[in-house]
């Protein structure tokens, strides 16, 4: 049995904006004068934080890792080595800036351990795409908190 269907096809005018981009002249920075460009800042955290040591237990608790204060030279305010599998973090900060940087650790250590992510098949990240993932958890994270 077949069918046939004649008639007009329905139509429709639709527009569609592709957006695209052109070349322009610019001027380099140095090229102009005024009142410099304000710089992004990452400012260091200073408040307490209440019920600080129980946060502590938990994320030296959920870090697959083991979790350790030390002083770290230069600017760094913690690392993920994951040669040594563990996490350091700069000894003597503030209760908030101490807790972000261990979310912020421990995150590196679970989405960017080579052992951990074994089973995955993804193709290897660079350094920025990382940092980003790890900050993006630890803001994730230490915001789900900050309203509890």
């Amino acid at each position: 049995m077949y069918f046939f269907i004649f008639g007009m096809p329905q139509t429709e005018e639709v527009e569609i904006k592709i957006p695209a981009f052109r070349a322009v002249s610019v001027f380099d920075v140095k090229q102009t004068s005024g009142e410099p460009i304000p710089e992004l800042e990452a400012r260091e955290l200073l408040s307490t934080v209440e019920g600080y040591e129980d946060f502590v237990k938990a994320v030296t608790y959920v870090a697959p890792v083991p979790i350790s204060f030390e002083d770290i030279p230069g600017d760094s305010k913690g690392f993920f080595s994951p040669t040594e599998k563990r996490i350091a973090v700069q000894e003597g900060m503030s209760e908030s800036q101490t807790l972000k940087t261990m979310v912020h650790e421990t995150a590196h250590s679970m989405l960017h351990d080579k052992e951990i992510n074994k089973d995955i098949l993804a193709p290897a990240k660079d350094r920025n795409t990382k940092e980003v993932e790890a900050l993006y958890s630890a803001f994730q994270n230490v915001n789900h908190f900050k309203e509890c």
